[in-house]
């Protein structure tokens, strides 16, 4: 588990894996996650559109902590959806690199 978590780190950095042995491992979890991110993208902007559309009527009613917490929530899925080119773009470096080193190692 813990090598596995290594080399999830190295790709999230877009950076290529130390030990040519895991180039094909980082390359499955590249493509994984690029996928999840591609999927998971237009679901983070459509939470974070209704969860303040949400709030901001909790806010007219008058129930105050429920619309914090979720306006709260809505940032978070903004953030999110906000930072997922650039980890899209992170995750093709580390794909890129590490196919290379699978493919001078094999």
């Amino acid at each position: 588990m813990d090598r596995r978590m290594g080399i999830l780190q190295t790709v999230w950095r877009g950076e290529a894996v130390e030990d040519p042995a895991d180039a094909e491992a980082a390359v499955r979890i590249a493509q994984t996650e690029m996928r999840r991110r591609r999927r998971l993208r237009p679901v983070a902007l459509t939470a974070s559109v209704l969860g303040t559309v949400i709030a901001v009527v909790d806010l007219a009613e008058g129930t105050i902590v429920p619309a914090l917490v979720l306006l709260a929530l809505a940032v978070v899925c903004a953030v999110q959806a906000w930072r997922a080119p650039r980890m899209l773009a992170r995750l093709r470096q580390a794909e890129e690199r590490n196919s290379a080193l699978v493919s001078r190692s094999g």
